[in-house]
């Protein structure tokens, strides 16, 4: 015959214990799986993380019902418990990956458009999600940084819709040229050119202080926003140096194209246009001439140059973020 030890330490679950077990397993599972602000990393990792957090409701489970379950089945609660918050953690952490993968796919296909279109933005804005309050941190920060980068791309798009309008990729033709004696078209070109620049100068400081902005306001949990304040400030410095960097060089390329016009302006009787091509009464004010138009084209291969390093830097960056996602 047992005693009421033995009783207990061979009793099987009871149907109480199961419901009650069953309902701890089902919230800190979904609790975990759906908790958009609470770090995850791999399968390995939620195991050493979540050890100690299925200690409390194990002990719970066990002191609610001590005097009715055995041991074994105290045992058997918190390897349920703690199953169920490593399934929830790598749930989430799966899902977190994918979001980085999305990330990274369309940021990929932004590049490669990018330098099949000479290494310029194209019309094309990569997609930006619809994201909720039940969204992840993840997809939330996400969605700033698309945001931000449609931002730069449409910006990028006016920008060279206005050079277009005003037709600046002409200026230094021949014809134009003859038929602007005066010279008056082309001061006219190059002042409409330098308040575009200086506009999109003052835009692009706005456009970084809006993701800062946007980025202190959303949704997301303290230790993640002011992680992600940190990583912007210190990517977007760079970042930012670099596009007016780019700013300058066209505002750069403006002024050789206003001392090309100061030349033409200060000697009007010594040049004149035959067969589509600009020709000069003497050596020297062609030397000068021509040293304008071999800085401008220093200057246009130097903003190349910033703008590949820019997009190579970028695939970088994505490799290590598609290899963080492996």
């Amino acid at each position: 015959m047992l005693t009421n030890n033995e009783e207990i330490l061979d009793k099987k679950p009871g149907r109480i214990w199961s419901i009650t077990c069953a309902v701890f397993c089902i919230g800190l599972f979904a609790g975990t799986a759906f908790d958009n602000k609470q770090d995850v990393g791999s399968f390995l990792t939620n195991m050493i993380f979540d050890l100690p957090k299925a200690l409390f409701p194990a002990i719970l489970l066990h002191l609610i019902f001590r005097t009715r379950e055995s041991v074994s089945t105290s045992w058997l609660g918190f390897a349920l418990i703690y199953a169920s918050l490593v399934a929830g953690s790598t749930m989430a952490y799966n899902r977190q990956k994918q979001e980085i993968h999305d990330f990274a796919i369309d940021m990929k296909q932004l590049i490669s458009q990018a330098q099949a279109n000479g290494n310029s933005p194209s019309a094309a804005l990569i997609r930006t999600p619809t994201v909720t309050s039940n969204s992840s941190d993840t997809a939330k920060l996400f969605a700033i940084i698309r945001k931000f980068v449609n931002r730069i791309l449409s910006q990028r798009n006016g920008y060279q819709t206005e050079i277009e309008a005003i037709h600046l990729s002409g200026f230094l033709d021949a014809q134009r040229l003859q038929h602007d004696r005066s010279l008056a078209e082309s001061r006219l070109m190059i002042q409409r050119a330098s308040d575009i620049v200086e506009k999109h100068k003052q835009v692009t400081t706005e456009i970084f202080v809006q993701a800062r902005k946007e980025i202190e306001s959303a949704d997301l949990s303290e230790y993640h926003k002011q992680d992600a304040l940190s990583q912007f400030d210190k990517a977007m410095i760079k970042s930012k140096a670099t596009i007016m960097e780019a700013w300058e060089l066209e505002a750069q390329v403006l002024q050789e194209f206003s001392n090309i016009i100061n030349l033409l302006s200060s000697h009007r009787n010594q040049w004149q246009v035959d067969n589509k091509r600009l020709l000069f009464g003497n050596q020297s004010d062609l030397d000068l001439f021509n040293s304008y138009v071999s800085t401008i084209k220093t200057l246009a291969d130097k903003e190349q140059a910033i703008r590949t390093a820019s997009l190579s830097q970028s695939q970088l960056q994505l490799q290590q973020l598609s290899h963080d996602d492996k």
